[in-house]
């Protein structure tokens, strides 16, 4: 499994979300047993500044489709700055992760 690289820029307190589908190599859809969309100020950090996960943030939708939400509260506090996150996912007995990068919290003026 090739793990993509992607930098997302988000404005502090926005909501945010993104689907992604998994299949296998015939083209079926699969199903998770476990994902989770974490954030950290550093890679190598022990705490998470928040985490999404199947029953929490990440929802199954159908045929091997899932969304991950990232609601405006997850960042609203957050200082300006790239953060790090990866989509780690498993399948039986095996580990992925498809998707890493920074995340970018830009300023927001708004605070309504």
């Amino acid at each position: 499994m090739v793990t993509t690289e992607k930098n997302i820029k988000l404005t502090r307190g926005d909501s945010y979300g993104f689907n992604f589908l998994i299949e296998d190599t015939e083209d079926q859809a699969v199903e998770l047993d476990a994902c989770f969309f974490s954030v950290k100020e550093n890679p190598d950090d022990d705490d998470y500044i928040f985490q999404k996960d199947l029953s929490r943030g990440i929802q199954r939708l159908s045929d091997g489709q899932y969304y991950v939400k990232v609601n405006p509260a997850d960042t609203e506090n957050l200082q300006q700055r790239c953060y790090y996150y990866d989509l780690e996912c498993t399948i039986g007995e095996n580990v992925f992760t498809f998707l890493k990068g920074k995340l970018d919290i830009k300023w927001d003026v708004t605070k309504e």
